[in-house]
């Protein structure tokens, strides 16, 4: 699968990727339509959350932002969806982009190396599902 077809068109929810046709860490091709992901759903539109329901039969959505972050912008509620919270980013960590009185040099200092990063991510005991 080319990565531009993973691309899945909704009406507010943006980012979003089918990650159909990746290998798993069994080595395993995860099939199209089982694994989606996107920015958050705040925004969701009823035929966005009708489209996630029918066409892709959600079942869980597990939320990577901060409980801050899930304060500033909540998820849409879709009934019969099961919500699980994984922060991957400390609490502090958070309000990085929201920072108006730091420079670009102090904000670059703040975030961590993305091979650092990718690590911490797969790493942390909380990713460990």
């Amino acid at each position: 699968m080319k990565m531009s077809s993973r691309k899945i068109k909704f009406e507010k929810i943006w980012n979003a990727r089918d990650m159909g046709g990746l290998l798993n860490a069994h080595g395993e091709m995860i099939s199209s339509g089982r694994l989606l992901r996107s920015a958050n759903l705040a925004d969701a539109t009823e035929m966005d959350k009708e489209m996630l329901q029918k066409q892709y039969h959600i079942a869980k959505i597990i939320d990577l932002r901060t409980e801050m972050e899930r304060k500033e912008k909540p998820d849409v509620f879709i009934p019969n969806v099961e919500y699980q919270f994984i922060p991957i980013f400390d609490e502090s960590m958070a309000g990085i982009s929201h920072e108006k009185s730091l420079n670009e040099e102090q904000i670059l200092a703040a975030i961590p190396k993305l091979g650092f990063l990718y690590r911490q991510i797969v790493t942390k005991s909380s990713s460990l599902l």
